[in-house]
């Protein structure tokens, strides 16, 4: 059995970035799903409990996927976006809006007023796994997040317009509301590097995308040694990486070369050896 959990969740938005306060509410529901799997890959069951305050319910959840044991140390990603449009990179890792980040992204300045249209790509073949939608400044934003068969995982966020494939699925989130996001674990559906998922990012006359990828083997060196990933509450942080690193290498060059976007710089606990 598979179990689709939603999880209220709230996020202070503000400068290009995204900020996961607490969960609030979990429901559960439940369908049947079957693993196959090669001499190539091993399942990997894994069971989570959910506990929330008084005013909710806990849950428990219990999901399998298979994992391929024949993965290089880091993968190679495609950039989801078109790198000749980017003005400026948020680094992974770093204090922005008086919040811990995870992720990072890429701002696109100087586009044009009401002028969002930046096309989103699947950076490298994946599945599905998680979603949300929810409202800022009276616009629905979405948050995705893909696994590959490595079980490196990868998040885009604050799409605006979605492709229709992507859209169909978005369909069936919660309805958004202001300020407030549920995140819902998705059947696993598979998608294409290259494959176009939204063609606007952002919220009006700002102009950005979140993007993060998080290696699920294994904890960060930052989980150990930096106080702030320590601090932040939420095990994604441990598993965080300086994506600059699993560019290809003239998409690696290119952001590496950008500047950074806004007070924040290139600080970073991530890629301080970078």
């Amino acid at each position: 059995m598979k179990k689709i959990a939603v999880v209220i969740m709230f996020f202070s938005f503000c400068g290009g970035s995204d900020e996961t306060i607490e969960p609030l509410t979990t429901t559960t529901t439940s369908t049947a799903s079957t693993t196959i799997t090669d001499e190539d890959t091993t399942t990997i069951s894994t069971t989570s409990t959910t506990n929330t305050d008084e005013d909710t319910t806990t849950t428990s959840t219990t999901d399998t996927q298979s994992i391929n044991d024949d993965c290089p140390e880091k993968l190679l990603f495609d950039t989801p976006v078109d790198l000749n449009l980017v003005t400026s990179i948020l680094y992974p890792g770093q204090i922005r809006a008086n919040y811990f980040k995870p992720h990072g992204g890429f701002r696109f300045d100087g586009l044009g007023d009401n002028n969002n249209k930046i096309t989103v790509k699947i950076p490298i073949d994946s599945f599905l796994v998680l979603g949300s939608r929810y409202v800022v400044e009276g616009q629905v934003q979405y948050m995705f997040e893909f696994n590959t068969a490595c079980n490196v995982k990868f998040r885009l966020d604050h799409l605006l317009v979605l492709s229709p494939k992507l859209q169909e699925i978005a369909d069936n989130l919660p309805a958004p509301k202001e300020g407030e996001t549920r995140t819902t674990n998705l059947e696993n559906v598979e998608f294409l590097k290259g494959e176009v998922i939204a063609t606007e990012v952002g919220i009006l006359n700002n102009v950005f995308v979140d993007f993060g990828i998080y290696d699920y083997r294994k904890e960060n060196e930052a989980s150990k040694t930096s106080e702030l990933v320590k601090s932040f509450g939420y095990e994604i942080a441990k598993h965080a990486v300086c994506w600059f690193d699993w560019l290809t290498p003239n998409d690696e060059e290119i952001v590496r070369n950008l500047p950074p976007s806004g007070n924040d710089g290139s600080s970073s606990e991530y890629c301080k050896n970078n």
